[in-house]
């Protein structure tokens, strides 16, 4: 199976001074110094580097490009050690993106106040955590989005808290611009003075859904069947873009539900019980088996009971001008008997109930 998460960012700070380049496996996230930056040896191991803002303003930027595309779900990790806590005041920032913001601040003697900002509802959708930390003590703050109901932040491999709640969709574009060691304003109040040793960023692997969820063993023919049609579908959408935005609608509120079904601790045990049992058989080529078929009934009946009555999507769906066209010009394959006959007994059964 994929792997749900796919490493963006990374910077480590060591090597050429003033030279800061992205380990991410897509080398699409350099940074640019601005302003007076100090590049040290040594971080939170000699030898692994960091960085801390020089007199005056200082910060590094980074440009959202490759591999910041399609985010709908962040994890982030940050290896730092704060200095001069005595006098720290207001919010210091160690990142702020349109995506998502990272800062802390000191709102009483000897207790620093984490907080991570999703922009999904912005301070709605923000989690905080306390913690005590000493001048020049490294810590790795570790973050997490779902991009569905959950946030939660980590200090040093322990969850120090935990959010949930329905929150509005991350903006999907890629940022125009990231920070590290600012605001984007660089206001004197929001720089960090501390060292930065380390910084990792994911975002959902955007492969994960159809790796998860399409990939199973198939012969050469029905897999070059499969080929072919998604090649024509694909023309067909370009062709006939008002049908492809019908199509959209209905992902949308199926999204929309699942967001609904997460929001609830008893129906996303249920659906995450039911999603393993269906990628179980899925994986292992046993479309026609009757736990598949359970497995499929049970998500129906869950979406069912958050309101989303699948007979009735699914008929607007099928008798829609779009799907006909569709039908019409790109036929079904007939390649995999064994779909069609998992799809069968899965309309049947649900018609029964």
């Amino acid at each position: 199976m994929a792997d749900p998460w796919e490493l963006i960012l990374h910077h480590t700070y060591a090597g050429t001074p003033g030279v800061i380049y992205d380990l991410s496996p897509a080398h699409g996230s350099h940074g640019v110094v601005q302003g007076p930056v100090l590049f040290l040896a040594d971080g939170a191991q000699p030898g692994t580097g960091a960085i801390t803002r020089g007199f005056g303003k200082g910060r590094v930027r980074v440009k959202g490009g490759r591999g910041w595309e399609k985010l709908d779900a962040i994890r982030g990790e940050i290896v730092f050690s704060g200095v001069s806590f005595v006098v720290l005041s207001g919010m210091k920032y160690l990142i702020d993106c349109e995506q998502f913001t990272v800062v802390f601040s000191r709102p009483k003697p000897n207790v620093t106040s984490f907080t991570v900002v999703f922009r999904a509802g912005a301070w709605s959708s923000a989690v905080t955590a306390e913690g005590t930390l000493a001048e020049g003590q490294w810590t790795r703050l570790e973050f997490e989005y779902d991009g569905v109901s959950r946030a939660t932040l980590s200090m040093d491999g322990k969850l120090a808290a935990v959010k949930t709640g329905v929150f509005p969709p991350l903006p999907g574009a890629s940022p125009t611009w990231l920070t590290i060691g600012s605001n984007p304003d660089m206001d004197w109040w929001s720089e960090y003075e501390g060292l930065i040793d380390e910084i990792k960023i994911w975002r959902r692997n955007p492969q994960v859904l159809g790796a998860n969820f399409l990939e199973r063993p198939y012969d050469k023919e029905t897999a070059d069947c499969w080929a072919n049609w998604g090649r024509a579908f694909a023309e067909w959408l370009q062709q006939n873009a008002q049908c492809g935005q019908l199509f959209e609608s209905v992902t949308h509120d199926l999204v929309g539900a699942f967001r609904t079904v997460s929001a609830d601790p008893v129906l996303r045990e249920r659906l995450d019980n039911a999603v393993k049992k269906y990628l179980t058989q899925w994986h292992s080529g046993n479309l026609n088996s009757d736990e598949m078929i359970q497995a499929l009934r049970e998500i129906a009946n869950i979406l069912d009971a958050v309101g989303i009555d699948m007979h009735a999507t699914l008929d607007s769906l099928f008798g829609s001008e779009c799907w006909k066209q569709l039908i019409a010009e790109v036929p079904r394959p007939d390649c995999d008997k064994q779909l069609t006959g998992m799809l069968t007994a899965l309309a049947q059964t649900l018609e029964t109930e």
